[in-house]
C-alpha cells in the first residue's frame, strides 16, 4: 500500500499549481447569514427531506416532488417561505391534503398556510415542480453532460445554486436532520447519493427507482445526486475506534474512470485523517465517490463529486467529512474553516509517507500566497461576490499555512486535541471563526486573540530580519519583523537550526520580540544559521540569517550613542561613545515597524548627522547595532 500511495504523492504535487475548481463563476451573496433573505425562514426548522424526482443521463429535466417536513420555533407560522428558480415552475404545493395558493417570483416562493401552525408543531408540505434546470456559465445546480460514450446527470450546488434544482431554504445554520431519495430513472442506470441504498425498486416501462436515506445532519448545498451508466466498485475500511469495517462505494464511468490502485488509497486517507481528528462522522453510513463531468470535485457529504481524480483531491474531498460536513462554517466569512482544513490536509497526510514531499507542496503554496495574496484578508468580507468568497489562496492556501502556524505555535498535542475539541462540541452545526478561537482557546488554555487578529481578520505576513553572531560559547541573534505590521501582531516563536563546522545541527526556537537580542547557550563553532528550513512559519520571503560583527562586541566596547537634537526637525546627530570599530548601520522605523530610513557609519566615526526631512512629524524608532533609542519629529 505504501508503494501504491508513493506513485501518488507526484500527481499531488501537480495539483496543487493549478487553481481550485470550486473557484468559479461570480455571484453576489447578502451580507447576512447564510443568505437569509426572508424573516419567514427563521420562524421554522427543518427536521426531513424526501427527495422524489425522475431523471434520466439523457435528458435535462427534472420532474417530481419533494415532501419537506419543519418545526415551527419563532412564533405561530402562516406563510412558508423557500427559493426554487423560476426556471422549473411549480405545479402545485400541497398541506395535509389541501393545495396551496402560493406566489412564484425572482426565485422565491411563499405559500399562503389555511391557518396558523403553532410555535413547536411539526408539519409537511409538498412542493410539486418539473422543468429544464438553468445552464449558468459557471455550471451550477443540475448539469447533464453527453462527453464521451458516458452521459450523466448529476447536482453540484456549492454555496449558492441548490435552489437551481431543489426547492430549498439556503442558510447555513439549518441543517437538514435527515434525508430520503427516491429517484427513478431508465432501468440499467444507476444512480448515486447519499448515506445508505435501502433498495432499488423495478418500475413499469423499463423504469427502476433507487431509494437512498442518510440519517446525519446535511446542510442543503451538501444534497447531491448523479445517474449515469456507473461501474460500482466496494471495497471496506476499519477505521479508528470501530469494531466493523466501514464500506467505501466508487461509482465510476466504464471508461476513462480512475484506476484501482488510486481509489484503494481512499481506506488510508480515511484511516490516517480519523488519528488525526477523530473517527470518520459517517462511518456509520459511508463513504465514496461518484464520478461526473463537472470541472472540478466537490465534499457531497459521504459521496464526494469527482471531475478528475488524483491523490490531493481525494484527501481535500475526504477532509471535508470533518471540516465542512461534519462541522460547516456558520458563514461565507468563515469559509476557511471548510477550506483552509481540507487544503491543509493534503500536505498533512502526505508528511506521513514522505516529509520533503509535503514541504515541497507547502512551499509552492507559499510561493503561491506571496504572489497573490499579499492584500485581503482570510475571513471574507461580507458582501463578496462568489470568486472571492472561494479564492484560491485567501481561501484556501493561505489558511492551510496559517493553520501550520499554529501548529508550530501550539504544538502538535495541543493542536491536534484541540481541534478534535472544537469537532467534537460542533460537529453535526456550524462554527463562526469565533467559535473555533474560543473552543481552541478552551482546549489548549492559550489565548489566541492576537493569533486570529493577524493572521484571519487581517491581511500581510511578517516580512524578518534576523542577524546573529557568536561570542565565544554564546549565540548573540536578533530577530525583527519589517512588514510594516502593528509591533508585535505577527508575534510567532520562529525556527532556526545552527550548523556547526563539525558537521553537527541543533535545533533552537527563537522568541518573538519588537527590537529584541536573545542570547543561546552553544557548544562549538558556528558555520552557519539555517532560518525556518522545516517552512513553519508563512512569511513574505524566505528570510536568510546575516552575521553582524557588532552583535559580537563585548558589553565593555559596546557604542552606545546620544542623539540630539530630540525632538528633532530636519536633522538628527548620533554622537557615539567611543569611535566605530566596524560599519554599521543606522535604521530608523515607526511605531508599526517598518523601516523608513537606512544608512551606513564608516569605520572610526564618532558622529553621524542623519537628515530626517523626508519623514513626517511623529514618534520614530532609531536603532544602530544593538541600541534602540526613541526619536522624535517636529515642525
Amino acid at each position: 500500500m505504501l508503494t501504491v500511495l508513493m506513485l501518488f504523492v507526484s500527481s499531488c504535487l501537480t495539483a496543487q499549481t493549478e487553481v481550485y475548481p470550486h473557484c468559479q463563476g461570480a455571484l453576489t451573496f447578502s451580507p447576512s447569514s447564510g443568505f437569509r433573505i426572508s424573516a419567514v425562514a427563521d420562524a421554522y426548522d427543518i427536521t426531513h427531506y424526501a427527495i422524489h424526482l425522475e431523471l434520466y443521463d439523457t435528458l435535462l429535466y427534472t420532474k417530481g416532488y419533494v415532501a419537506i417536513t419543519a418545526t415551527v420555533v419563532q412564533q405561530p407560522l402562516d406563510s412558508f417561505w423557500f427559493e426554487l428558480t423560476t426556471a422549473l415552475p411549480i405545479d402545485s404545493i400541497r398541506y395535509n391534503g389541501q393545495n396551496l395558493l402560493f406566489n412564484h417570483n425572482n426565485d422565491e416562493v411563499v405559500a399562503f398556510l389555511p391557518a396558523a401552525i403553532g410555535v413547536g408543531q411539526m408539519f409537511s408540505l409538498l412542493v410539486y415542480y418539473q422543468g429544464v434546470p438553468p445552464q449558468q456559465a459557471n455550471r451550477r445546480g443540475m448539469m447533464l453532460s453527453n462527453a464521451g460514450i458516458h452521459p450523466a446527470l448529476f447536482t453540484h450546488s456549492s454555496l449558492f445554486w441548490a435552489k437551481n434544482w431543489l426547492p430549498v431554504k439556503q442558510q447555513l445554520s439549518d441543517k437538514i436532520d435527515s434525508i430520503d431519495l427516491h429517484i427513478t430513472t431508465q432501468l440499467g442506470k444507476k444512480v448515486a447519493s447519499h448515506g445508505i441504498l435501502v433498495g432499488i425498486d423495478t418500475l413499469a416501462n423499463q423504469k427502476a427507482r433507487w431509494n437512498w436515506k442518510s440519517r446525519f445532519p446535511i446542510a442543503y448545498y451538501l444534497i447531491a445526486l448523479s445517474v449515469s451508466d456507473y461501474v460500482v466498485s466496494n471495497r471496506q475500511v476499519l477505521l479508528p475506534g470501530r469494531t466493523s469495517p466501514m464500506p467505501i462505494q466508487d461509482f465510476s464511468f466504464p471508461v476513462n474512470g480512475p484506476s484501482t490502485a488510486l481509489l484503494d488509497t481512499t481506506g488510508r486517507v480515511l484511516q490516517e485523517l480519523s488519528l488525526f481528528w477523530g473517527t470518520y462522522p459517517f462511518a456509520a453510513e459511508k463513504y465514496g465517490h461518484a464520478q461526473t463531468n463537472m470541472g472540478g470535485a466537490m465534499e457531497h457529504q459521504t459521496l464526494s463529486g469527482m471531475g478528475f481524480y488524483n491523490l490531493g483531491v481525494i484527501v481535500h474531498e475526504a477532509a471535508h467529512q470533518w471540516f465542512g460536513d461534519y462541522v460547516t462554517c456558520a458563514t461565507p466569512s468563515d469559509i476557511w474553516l471548510n477550506e483552509g482544513f481540507a487544503t491543509y490536509a493534503e500536505a498533512l497526510f502526505v508528511a506521513q509517507f514522505d516529509s520533503t514531499a509535503a514541504a515541497n507542496i507547502r512551499n509552492g503554496w507559499q510561493t503561491s500566497v506571496r504572489a497573490s495574496a499579499a492584500t485581503g484578508t482570510v475571513y471574507v468580507p461580507a458582501g463578496a461576490d462568489f470568486s472571492r468568497v472561494l479564492n484560491t489562496n485567501l481561501s484556501y492556501r493561505k489558511p492551510a499555512l496559517v493553520l501550520h502556524n499554529l501548529r508550530w505555535l501550539l504544538g502538535d498535542s495541543l493542536f491536534f486535541g484541540g481541534l478534535q475539541h472544537y469537532l467534537s462540541q460542533r460537529g453535526f452545526g456550524n462554527a463562526t471563526t469565533e467559535e473555533f478561537r474560543v473552543l481552541m482557546e478552551q482546549y489548549t488554555g492559550i489565548s489566541l486573540t492576537t493569533f486570529i487578529n493577524a493572521w484571519i481578520y487581517g491581511g500581510g505576513f511578517p516580512d524578518y530580519s534576523i542577524s546573529w553572531n557568536q561570542r565565544g560559547n554564546e549565540l548573540l541573534i536578533s530577530l525583527f519583523d519589517r512588514s510594516g505590521a502593528a509591533a508585535g501582531l505577527f508575534d510567532l516563536p520562529y525556527p532556526i537550526v545552527v550548523v556547526y563546522t563539525d558537521g553537527r545541527r541543533e535545533k533552537i526556537r527563537l522568541e518573538p520580540g519588537f527590537f529584541q537580542l536573545q542570547t543561546f547557550p552553544i557548544q562549538g563553532t558556528i558555520q552557519n544559521i539555517l532560518t525556518d528550513p522545516e517552512n513553519w512559519v508563512l512569511e513574505s520571503a524566505f528570510t536568510t540569517a546575516i552575521r553582524d560583527m557588532n552583535l559580537a562586541v563585548d558589553e565593555v566596547e559596546k557604542t552606545h550613542f546620544v542623539l540630539y537634537p530630540n525632538p528633532a526637525t530636519n536633522q538628527v546627530t548620533l554622537q557615539f561613545s567611543a569611535s566605530t570599530a566596524f560599519s554599521r548601520l543606522i535604521e530608523v522605523y515607526n511605531m508599526q515597524g517598518k523601516m523608513q530610513l537606512q544608512q551606513e557609519v564608516e569605520i572610526g566615526k564618532t558622529s553621524h548627522t542623519l537628515d530626517i526631512l523626508t519623514l513626517p512629524p511623529g514618534i520614530y524608532l532609531l536603532r544602530s547595532g544593538n541600541n534602540t533609542q526613541r526619536l522624535v519629529i517636529q515642525r
